[in-house]
């Protein structure tokens, strides 16, 4: 296949890490223009990365017949509109996370995507190492009996500088820290387990600027015993863990943004009852892997995670919310987290 040649819409702080830097070390792909909120900060952007197109509107970028894929950097309410018209103009789509944040917004998002035929992968940079692997290993052969619980913590401040612009104070536009934290610890959840919930309940006092959740804790049960939490804050310290209770050990993995900045060595700490031991893996970059994987998805080298499985994610954020704010428990109809 030809080289391919990737499009961005948004020019979002976030690209030089995630897509510009990483990028340059990978053959098959090349970024060749973006369009952003306006014409002159496209052109900016542009000049600054020696990107040789740059466009007055997002949609002239989609009509661009040499792009065949896009990259989507934009705030959270405005993916539903631009996946599906990305779909539309038959552009595979890497975007930002959360792909959406109700249940409605996906349908529309989903029957765009089966119409079209491209495909759609949300950036979770964090499945993208070897780490995922091992912890889906670990559980499957049991080496440690059943996992019982699993909780991750992710909590930071939010800079004070993109308080008064940024989309995550804002609750219209997908705001609130769930939305923004919750897919890293759910995607981790549909790796531990294929069954959904049956039952879940959300807590959060709303208390934000904007009324936000600038605190929230989501918990998930399921019927074979195990249950999973999150703990998400914009207003506590950094603190980015995972931490997997089984019969007979503990598994922390500290740290999970680690490899999100450059080549980065990661470790997995296993605790038994007399023992320790830590799992070294050599030094990755998410954003790197993840922009590989999506490459191997267009050309079709691997398959694709099912569509339900990015559903579900969506779905189990948006009851979360409608928990907490009618702080009522939510039992749901079981199902795996494939269909």
């Amino acid at each position: 296949m030809k080289t391919i040649k990737l499009g961005i819409l948004g020019a979002a702080k976030i690209l030089q890490q995630a897509l510009i830097d990483p990028i340059k070390e990978i053959d098959e792909v090349i970024v060749v223009g973006i369009a952003s909120s306006s014409y002159e900060r496209a052109k900016k952007f542009a000049r600054k990365h020696s990107l040789p197109k740059y466009y007055d509107h997002y949609q002239d970028l989609l009509n661009d017949k040499e792009i065949d894929a896009i990259y989507i950097a934009l705030g959270n309410d405005q993916h539903t509109e631009w996946i599906v018209k990305a779909a539309q103009a038959g552009k595979h789509i890497l975007v930002e996370k959360p792909v959406c944040f109700t249940a409605l917004q996906f349908d529309k998002i989903e029957q765009s995507i089966i119409t079209s035929g491209v495909i759609l992968h949300e950036a979770i940079m964090t499945r993208h190492h070897p780490w995922h692997r091992k912890v889906n290993e670990i559980i499957q052969k049991k080496e440690f009996g059943n996992l019982q619980q699993l909780t991750t913590y992710f909590t930071y401040q939010l800079n004070p500088e993109t308080r008064s612009t940024s989309h995550r104070l804002f609750p219209e536009r997908g705001g609130g820290c769930l939305f923004d934290n919750a897919p890293y610890w759910l995607q981790l959840v549909q790796n531990c387990t294929d069954q959904m919930p049956c039952s879940l309940n959300g807590v959060s006092d709303f208390d934000g600027i904007n009324e936000i959740a600038l605190n929230f804790e989501a918990n998930l049960d399921f019927e074979n015993g195990l249950s999973a939490k999150l703990i998400a804050s914009y207003d506590q310290p950094l603190n980015a863990r995972h931490e997997l209770i089984f019969e007979e050990a503990v598994l922390t993995v500290p740290n999970f943004l680690r490899p999100s900045y450059g080549q980065q060595k990661f470790i997995l700490k296993i605790d038994q009852l007399n023992s320790s031991k830590r799992i070294i893996f050599d030094p990755e970059n998410y954003y790197k892997n993840q922009i590989e994987h999506f490459v191997k998805l267009i050309k079709g080298e691997i398959e694709h995670e099912p569509l339900s499985k990015m559903s579900n994610r969506v779905l189990l954020m948006d009851q979360l919310d409608l928990s907490a704010r009618s702080k009522q428990l939510i039992k749901l109809e079981m199902k795996d987290s494939t269909g």
